[in-house]
Parts: C-alpha cells; structure tokens; sequence
C-alpha cells in the first residue's frame, strides 16, 4: 500500500497543501476506499472456502 500512496501523492511534492487540499483529500479517499474493497473482497472469499 506504500508504493501506491507513495506513486499518487508524488504528483505533489513541492505544491502547497492550501493549493492541492481538494486533491489530496480525493486521492487518499480513493487509495484507501480501493484498499479497504478489496480486503473486505478477500475476506467474503476466504468465509466462502470454508
């Protein structure tokens, strides 16, 4: 997960965060949304094996 948030939020480095607010609060939902899916995706899997 550090690779993905690292390669998104590179985009920027050396920007004000006043400037980017909206940006980065869209890209960090996203990564984390993204991320949480498809955990809860591997765990319905995992309940079905059983």
């Amino acid at each position: 997960m550090s690779t993905i948030i690292d390669d998104t939020l590179s985009q920027y480095v050396g920007s004000k965060v006043a400037e980017v607010r909206e940006e980065l609060i869209f890209d960090t939902s996203e990564i984390l949304y993204n991320e949480l899916t498809f955990f809860q995706l591997m765990y319905n899997i995992d309940n079905l094996a059983v």
